[in-house]
């Protein structure tokens, strides 16, 4: 299987489009950063609650260490996280405050790309995961 998403190579960043469904069954479009850096993916603590994923469904403490220090958060299990095309069933993230200044969701971590091929086109805005 295959599956690919454009972005912007001149961007300070990559930003992908991502859903994230809650237990509820409720969904939340996403805009999140690819960060392979990041062991983990990291969502914001509020978008998190608000498709029932709140603290009552931790599934233990998780911290993110950003540009204003430590956030503490927790760690709960999604019904699934869709991007590129691809959605993963019981995929966990961590729900930490973000610095509103981020202009972001969260981070797409490495636990995402795990176990797959990943290529960056940076000279054409390509991002593809192969199987």
């Amino acid at each position: 299987m295959k599956w690919g998403s454009p972005f912007d190579p001149a961007a300070e960043a990559i930003w992908v489009e991502a859903t994230l469904e809650g237990v509820d069954g409720s969904t939340r479009d996403l805009i999140l950063v690819v960060d392979p850096g990041t062991s983990e993916t990291i969502v914001e603590r509020r978008i998190a609650e608000a498709i029932g994923l709140d603290v009552s469904r931790s599934l233990g403490p998780a911290s993110d260490r950003g540009a204003s220090g430590v956030q503490k958060g927790y760690y709960t299990g999604t019904v699934s996280l869709k991007v590129f095309g691809r959605r993963v069933a019981g995929f966990q993230v961590a729900a930490c405050p973000f610095d509103e200044d981020l202009e972001t969701d969260g981070l797409l971590g490495l636990d995402f790309f795990r176990g797959l091929i990943v290529t960056m086109d940076l000279k054409h805005g390509w991002l593809t995961l192969e199987e």
